[in-house]
């Protein structure tokens, strides 16, 4: 059976806020210093990039705004090159990139969930 990708969906925000869970409250010397925040980043990040590749590439093209293949490849980067992830890198992307893309998949997440209800009717 295949799972509807709305799922995949749910996993990137809920990997997005677990990540920002993780990283609120505190600052960048607090995280660099805390492997257990490290990991939980690394880790998220990985779901992020696995979910990204189960979504349809007809779902992805109608969204173009998002950048896919950039979540892919840095999924890639952390599964490949594990001991080359900086701290600083994921830093980055917890407190600059995600909380931006977390808005961006909600939206994404409504549409298409307003357009397969109206594709059943």
């Amino acid at each position: 059976m295949k799972r509807d990708f709305r799922v995949f969906v749910d996993d990137i925000i809920d990997s997005i806020e677990k990540i920002e869970n993780s990283t609120k409250n505190i600052d960048f010397d607090t995280f660099v210093s805390n492997y257990e925040k490290i990991d939980t980043v690394a880790y998220n990040i990985l779901i992020i990039g696995e979910a990204v590749n189960k979504i349809p590439r007809v779902i992805q093209r109608k969204h173009p705004e998002l950048p896919w293949r950039v979540l892919n490849d840095i999924r890639n980067q952390h599964i490949h090159e594990y001991r080359t992830v900086k701290p600083d890198k994921l830093w980055k992307m917890a407190k600059l990139s995600l909380p931006k893309l977390k808005p961006m998949f909600k939206e994404l997440l409504e549409k298409e969930s307003k357009q397969l209800d109206t594709d059943k009717t």
